[in-house]
């Protein structure tokens, strides 16, 4: 689990909405999306990334990956919305630094796995 993480990307959303008036969820966002690019920068692959951030990626033999593991699991109990649209903007930019399209994060919906999953190429 990784909530050092999401309480960094919560704190500084809420500085930065604070700090501009903006909107806390937008904030949230775009906080994530560059976090994620940061973090995944000089990455082997995506794969690579996600599996060393806790993710559990497993090939779901269509050339995509199932996220196992959420690596903000009890956040994500209580707070399905921001938590998964804070994890996705993540993941996107973590692609982006990657070199791979941010379309490839999509939304998954199977119980006990992440909410997010990476589509095939």
């Amino acid at each position: 689990r990784n909530y050092d993480l999401a309480g960094e990307l919560l704190a500084a959303a809420i500085e930065d909405s604070t700090a501009t008036g903006g909107v806390v969820g937008d904030s949230l966002l775009a906080t994530s999306y560059r976090k994620g690019q940061a973090m995944a920068a000089g990455a082997a692959s995506l794969e690579d990334f996600i599996a060393g951030e806790g993710y559990q990626p497993r090939p779901d033999g269509a050339g995509g990956f199932a996220l196992v593991n959420c690596p903000f699991h009890r956040l994500s109990d209580g707070h399905p919305d921001v938590v998964c649209a804070m994890n996705g903007s993540f993941l996107q930019g973590a692609a982006a630094a990657c070199g791979e399209p941010e379309e490839r994060v999509a939304p998954n919906s199977v119980p006990g796995q992440c909410c997010a999953r990476i589509t095939p190429p």
